[in-house]
């Protein structure tokens, strides 16, 4: 049995025509989306025979494996998220991360978190604690402390950012807040705006210029 090598579509009335095939037995092989394909064999003979070949093909279903499709709504996410979730999708400025992405590091210290993030400096005290500086906007390089400070742990000349955890400002007592006090596997959203411009306006405002971090506990 050999191989026309020869094909052919139907018309819309499901007629079709080949021609010009020598003698010998030939496989034709009629198929279509959503049917089960048929073979049938058949034998040519010379002289330009005509032969009819009428078919008739069964429906074929397919079964498709489950998907399961998940949409997270504003009804998922927890309450005192809402607002973050929605800065998230609207805000170009900040940077944002989740609590899945949270989770896959929780080996690592907050400073290492932010230490990538481009306009941060994490400054390290004589103290040994890590506090979170930016280049700031106007008014740059001006620090928020107290000029005097008697131990001398935290260098002075630094643009410190606003912390707030759950949306509540930390004083800075009289150091600004240590990062290191803030384990990543208590956390379940950070965003961080290093400037009054790319901020949202309910979080400009006094001392602000020098960047805003705002974490949200689980």
């Amino acid at each position: 049995m050999r191989s026309v090598g020869r094909r052919t579509m139907t018309d819309s009335l499901g007629r079709y025509e080949l021609d010009k095939i020598s003698s010998g037995r030939f496989e034709v092989l009629f198929r279509r989306l959503g049917y089960q394909p048929f073979r049938v064999y058949r034998r040519f003979g010379d002289g330009g025979d005509r032969a009819d070949l009428n078919v008739f093909l069964v429906t074929e279903s397919v079964v498709l494996p489950e998907v399961e499709t998940r949409v997270r709504g504003p009804a998922e996410v927890p309450s005192k998220l809402r607002e973050w979730a929605r800065r998230r999708e609207f805000n170009v400025g900040g940077k944002f991360w989740d609590d899945s992405l949270l989770r896959t590091m929780e080996h690592r210290r907050l400073p290492e978190l932010l230490r990538g993030v481009s306009g941060v400096r994490i400054i390290r005290g004589a103290n040994g604690g890590r506090y979170l500086a930016t280049g700031g906007g106007r008014g740059a390089g001006v620090s928020l402390l107290p000029q005097r400070d008697p131990r001398g742990l935290v260098p002075r000349n630094a643009c410190y950012a606003t912390i707030l955890i759950d949306g509540i400002q930390l004083a800075f007592i009289p150091d600004p807040p240590n990062l290191d006090d803030y384990p990543i596997n208590q956390i379940a959203a950070i965003e961080f705006y290093r400037s009054v411009s790319e901020m949202p306006a309910e979080f400009s405002g006094p001392g602000s210029h020098c960047g805003v971090l705002a974490i949200w506990t689980r």
